[in-house]
């Protein structure tokens, strides 16, 4: 579908969003990087304090190794993320996170 030029096939930044998210959840590093290509989303969908990024849902799955590429790819923590990453990163005790974010 994203490879595709057909104009009756379209997909919305929030189907990107979701699939990013699956993802970085399920440890798939090449669907991640499709994802990261195709311009998902990396900051939350929504302001809502339980709308996490990209790095949100990273941290939040223990997934460290994916870290380092999101934030090449410009991912930042949501302004209203709660916990926020550090916190949960902390929380988790994910010491190389800890680290990678201070």
């Amino acid at each position: 579908m994203l490879s595709e030029a057909q104009s009756d096939r379209v997909y919305s930044p929030a189907q990107l969003c979701t699939v990013l998210h699956w993802a970085i959840r399920s440890r798939d590093n090449q669907l991640v990087e499709l994802m990261i290509k195709n311009d998902a989303p990396l900051d939350p969908a929504g302001d809502a304090r339980w709308a996490f990024s990209a790095l949100g849902v990273a941290v939040a799955s223990l997934n460290d190794f994916i870290i380092p590429r999101l934030r090449e790819a410009g991912a930042k923590s949501g302004h209203s993320e709660s916990p926020s990453l550090l916190a949960n990163a902390i929380f988790t005790n994910q010491r190389p996170v800890v680290e990678l974010l201070l």
